[in-house]
């Protein structure tokens, strides 16, 4: 039973990493685009999911 368990948290956290590095990519793609307003509104929705870069941050700033 426990090792499901760790295998369920696992497979959580995988799928979490994958959205946040979609969201990323269009943040990104938005900057690249000048549409700074868009881009910032998710980062911050990164944030908030609680992963924390350098890259991130330096994309904020």
């Amino acid at each position: 039973m426990k090792t499901i368990s760790y295998i369920i948290i696992f497979l959580l956290s995988t799928v979490s990493f994958a959205q946040n590095n979609q969201l990323f990519d269009e943040a990104n793609d938005l900057y690249n685009e000048a549409n700074y307003t868009d881009a910032l509104e998710k980062y911050k929705m990164i944030l908030s999911s609680g992963e924390h870069s350098a890259e991130l941050y330096f994309n904020i700033a």
